[in-house]
């Protein structure tokens, strides 16, 4: 009996250490059953912000000349002049602070022009003093130039003039003005600027008003000047200013008929001859007996 008990108690151990060992070995792999940690969920790319388009930065360059009406503003090649009646500010509160040598940008907008201030103008440089001569203290000679020396001082001066005129900006102004015809011309003059007048003489237009077999009538003009009659010089000459359109009509007398102006070539028919005064100009008229 005490014999069958201890096999029992010898069982009972074995099999403890048999379900401990089980139990080793089947939690090991796992790290004892313990949760798979989620994977990390990447965030999706940041969609990058459009860049608003840069507007037109306008013609750069400084202010050459400034009133109440324009502003000429010179570049790097040209100098433009803008119409400154309306204009639309940026670093400035008025038209009256923009000043001769600030640095700007102009453009024309839909209804006025843009001018936005660089930088502004640089401050002159102080001139310099000539020094000052002390009492009893003689003045430094100053060393005479040979001629040969100041003939070639005159020459380089020159060629730098000329060469300096070959790189200045050519000037372009925006603002078209022509004035023709005889009355008053007004320019604006943003630098100097060449201003010429064409004279030009009056030309002569005669009319000779022949009667072909008894036929007789009256030429005249618009403008007027010419009313000449057959067989007769009184009236039948008269100066026009040159480029003037002079119209010559021919009206017949009764019982006669108005054949036609000498040269056809240049008045064809019987209606209106336009007579472009560019030179003396003379025409014949001629009219024939019509019996009616």
């Amino acid at each position: 009996m005490a014999q069958n008990q201890n096999e029992i108690e010898v069982m009972k151990k074995f099999l403890i250490v048999a379900l401990a060992l089980l139990i080793s070995i089947a939690f090991v792999p796992t790290g004892f059953a313990q949760p798979k940690a989620a994977p990390e969920k990447t965030p999706p790319p940041k969609k990058q912000a459009l860049k608003p388009r840069a507007e037109a930065p306008g013609f750069v360059g400084k202010v050459a000349m400034i009133d109440a009406t324009m502003i000429a503003v010179r570049g790097k090649k040209a100098t433009v002049t803008f119409d400154a009646r309306n204009p639309k500010l940026k670093g400035y509160k008025a038209i009256g602070d923009v000043m001769v040598g600030d640095t700007v940008t102009a453009k024309y907008t839909k209804d006025s022009v843009m001018i936005t201030k660089i930088a502004g103008a640089k401050p002159e440089k102080p001139a310099k003093e000539k020094p000052k001569i002390e009492m009893g203290e003689k003045p430094k000679a100053e060393k005479k130039e040979s001629p040969k020396r100041k003939e070639q001082k005159l020459t380089s001066a020159a060629e730098k003039k000329v060469e300096h005129a070959k790189k200045a900006p050519t000037e372009t102004v925006v603002r078209q003005i022509s004035c023709t015809g005889k009355n008053p011309c007004t320019v604006s003059v943003v630098k100097l600027t060449e201003v010429g007048a064409v004279f030009v003489e009056d030309y002569e237009l005669k009319v000779i008003n022949k009667n072909m077999e008894g036929g007789s009538g009256t030429v005249t003009s618009m403008p007027a000047g010419i009313f000449c009659l057959t067989g007769s010089s009184i009236g039948c000459e008269d100066f026009f200013p040159y480029g003037e359109q002079v119209t010559l009509s021919a009206l017949a007398d009764t019982g006669s008929t108005f054949i036609g102006w000498r040269p056809a070539s240049e008045c064809p028919g019987t209606g209106y001859c336009i007579v472009p005064m560019n030179k003396e100009r003379t025409f014949k008229a001629a009219f024939t007996f019509s019996g009616q």
